[in-house]
């Protein structure tokens, strides 16, 4: 759909599978999506012109999350429970950049990852930092671009047990903020790998995470956007606004004066 015109409808066809998770680059130039099934590829498009850039077939089984870095010159793909892995891929040449194994949960049970996410530019040797939330653990994922080494590190949840749904780093990639299917929003403390602190926000799950300054907005599934100050021990405001079904994706418009929001109804509003 086109912002201009909403009326108007590109079609992009090149899974065989159903469409598992989509991502954007954060230049606009490409558009990321990945499937499940026995062909479970990641299709990197460019946006422009509606052509496939790039098709990459290593995953089996199905594509659990995607996410370009912010410079979009990275992609990370995490396939499910089954598949187990993890890529970081060139988007630039379409070569593989590094791989790993998605850990397995401290009960020895496969981790589903739901939703993962680049911290906004590199750490101080160069290196990138990723997250990766589900069902049960959260991943810090720490790339060695040079060398071609991608480790994961599981965060320590302490009392916190939940199955986790979205994430988000702050502008200062020092904290990790995880919204969950219980309604909350986690705040990870990046440096120390353990959770620092819960705020409940909604009912039905969190479904959308997007920063609004030095604050989050938090869409849920009950319809609600709420603003959350994440290092603030208080809970969160009243929501803003309640639409008609769970919110399940939240953006900026083009000229970033405007957040446009996905429901589970198939509405989207601006």
């Amino acid at each position: 759909m086109k912002e201009d015109d909403p009326l108007k409808q590109d079609f992009m066809c090149g899974h065989k599978g159903n469409i598992t998770c989509i991502a954007v680059s954060a230049d606009g130039s490409m558009i990321a999506t990945g499937c499940e099934g026995r062909a479970s590829d990641v299709v990197v498009w460019d946006a422009a012109s509606r052509a496939e850039k790039f098709r990459f077939c290593e995953h089996d089984h199905c594509v659990s999350c995607l996410a370009f870095s912010a410079d979009s010159r990275l992609l990370l793909s995490i396939g499910n429970s089954r598949d187990r892995k993890a890529f970081v891929w060139d988007v630039r040449t379409g070569c593989i950049i590094a791989s790993s194994q998605v850990p397995l949960a401290m009960n020895n049970d496969p981790n589903t990852a739901a939703a993962c996410a680049w911290a906004p530019g590199t750490t101080g040797n160069g290196h990138y930092l990723a997250g990766s939330v589900g069902s049960p653990d959260v991943h810090l994922w720490s790339l060695d671009p040079y060398r071609g080494i991608l480790t994961p590190e599981r965060v320590l949840p302490g009392s916190v047990a939940r199955k986790y749904t979205t994430a988000r780093f702050s502008k200062d990639h020092q904290w990790l903020f995880a919204g969950s299917a219980s309604g909350d929003v986690v705040v990870v403390n990046v440096a120390r790998k353990n959770v620092q602190l819960s705020h409940p926000v909604c009912s039905l799950g969190v479904g959308a995470v997007i920063e609004v300054g030095s604050n989050l907005l938090v869409g849920g599934g009950d319809g609600s956007l709420t603003l959350l100050r994440p290092e603030e021990t208080r809970s969160a405001e009243k929501p803003r606004t309640v639409l008609p079904g769970g919110v399940t994706s939240l953006t900026r418009s083009a000229e970033g004066r405007a957040l446009i929001a996905g429901t589970d109804h198939g509405r989207i509003v601006r």
